[in-house]
């Protein structure tokens, strides 16, 4: 079984903007679309089993929207981790 543990996606709403955005800030083109579902399609194109999304919160209001988005991925093959960051106010009460 091969596990990705460590891969990013965001709401199809907003994965294009952050796709790009990312893309320019580091110079490189990305190898999926951005979505849980272009996820799942890299997934089988490289023969990863199951891929671990590690959220991103670049500011603590963003922290509850990310994290009830998350929680609705319902996909086998999908492990969602929740958001965190280090200025979150009540960080234990997320």
């Amino acid at each position: 079984m091969i596990i990705d543990f460590h891969a990013h996606a965001f709401p199809d709403s907003l994965a294009p903007r952050a796709m790009q955005t990312l893309s320019a800030g580091c110079g490189i083109q990305p190898c999926t679309d951005g979505t849980v579902s272009g996820l799942i399609k890299n997934m089988e194109k490289a023969g990863v089993d199951i891929s671990v999304i590690q959220p991103v919160a670049t500011k603590p209001s963003q922290v509850d929207s990310i994290n009830n988005w998350i929680a609705q991925i319902n996909n086998p093959r999908i492990i969602p981790f929740g958001a965190i960051h280090p200025d979150t106010q009540d960080y234990m009460q997320v």
